[in-house]
């Protein structure tokens, strides 16, 4: 499960130069899109934090509907909500290659990636560790003790994935520097069909299913803290990614694939997801079972399918934005980076000593540390130098 984004971030909404060397106005809905993602990845941690799920602090409680639907929310969250990170973030890599170029990108990556991951790795992870673990001892204590095993990337899994994505999509470009430059325009780039959507579905379903006959679900890199039975639509949609801004997909696909994306994934929660969990417990995670076949078919169809729906939803609904879109927009970065930090305390030292039934004070959380993320996130940025990185 996910321990697994700012104008200027690794998700930013600069104009891709792909299709035109003019440069084309923001994508506000993309915007809408990172908001409401970002707000998911609270909730998703908040859920583990009372379901005692693989998360700092956790709240062990034994009633039955809170483990229930907190679990099916995390299963269901983590069918889409990062591939949709993976597939923004590819949709604006190409565009940032081609303005700044290699170095200047590959630069632009690590400070804006690889330092917070730095950052987060040995200074913060190890901090919300010892939070979330009650401050036991004194701090300098608790690193002289336990110092190496705290050393860890967190919910940064990602912008360390992000890195290494867009490291080899410029060993990608040198590679292929020799190729003519093809000029696309709107007029002459390929449309995307339910056809190669279908196509590209039931691979990713395969190659997820074969990799967790091997590596399955939740399956964790120590440290590193990948779970690479995931990875196969992270890759898949980050490529996605980098076809749609080629050809323009993200404004160019018909509000109708929008709305079937939306009901294959609703639909299929019904007809796959439910059937492979309690056909027979613990058998969907991976193995040769036709249980882990229907779930890899089912996270397929979430991934694509509520990536495609939300991001067409909210072209179609709030291409627009407002002062709070513009407040909510700019931060999403900076709340990826602290939400931790912030969960750990609002769970443990505000929440943790309030008797109520779990799924309340899952919800109290939850309305107390959405904006409060996004308050401290706003005022981290406000410190010199900050800002330019996230």
């Amino acid at each position: 499960m996910s321990n697994q984004i700012g104008q200027e971030t690794p998700y930013r909404l600069e104009a891709p130069l792909a299709l035109a060397a003019t440069a084309r106005p923001r994508l506000f809905f993309v915007d809408h899109t990172r908001v409401l993602l970002t707000m998911l990845v609270i909730i998703h941690h908040l859920a583990l934090t009372y379901i005692a799920g693989p998360w700092y602090y956790r709240e062990t409680t034994h009633d039955l509907l809170t483990n229930l639907l907190l679990g099916l929310l995390v299963l269901f969250n983590q069918s889409f909500f990062m591939g949709c990170f993976f597939l923004i973030s590819g949709y604006f890599t190409p565009g940032s290659y081609n303005h700044k170029g290699p170095k200047a990108f590959l630069r632009d990556r690590f400070l804006r990636l690889g330092l917070p991951l730095l950052i987060f790795t040995f200074i913060l992870n190890p901090l919300i560790i010892y939070l979330g673990a009650g401050t036991p001892i004194p701090y300098g204590s608790f690193l002289l003790k336990y110092g190496v095993s705290t050393i860890g990337t967190g919910p940064l899994w990602f912008v360390e994935a992000l890195l290494a994505f867009d490291c080899l999509y410029v060993l990608w470009r040198w590679l292929t520097r020799k190729r003519a430059a093809s000029t696309f325009t709107l007029a002459t780039s390929k449309p995307l069909t339910y056809r190669a959507t279908l196509i590209f579905t039931l691979s990713l379903a395969l190659i997820t299913f074969l990799m967790r006959i091997w590596l399955p679900f939740g399956w964790t890199i120590p440290l590193l803290n990948l779970i690479p039975s995931n990875f196969p639509q992270y890759i898949g949609l980050f490529l996605v990614g980098l076809l749609a801004a080629r050809h323009g997909w993200f404004q160019r696909i018909p509000a109708s694939m929008g709305k079937v994306g939306l009901g294959v994934a609703l639909g299929s929660t019904l007809i796959l997801f439910i059937p492979a969990l309690l056909s027979s417990w613990g058998a969907f995670v991976g193995g040769l079972h036709w249980q882990a076949f229907v779930y890899a078919l089912w996270e397929a169809l979430m991934g694509v399918g509520m990536s495609m729906g939300l991001l067409i939803f909210f072209r179609q609904r709030m291409n627009r934005q407002g002062s709070l879109g513009k407040f909510l927009s700019r931060q999403t970065y900076a709340v990826y980076i602290i939400h931790a930090l912030i969960l750990v305390c609002v769970a443990e030292y505000a929440l943790g000593s309030l008797h109520l039934y779990p799924l309340l004070k899952f919800a109290l959380a939850m309305l107390i540390s959405i904006p409060l993320c996004f308050v401290c996130a706003y005022l981290l940025r406000k410190l010199p130098l900050v800002r330019k990185i996230l």
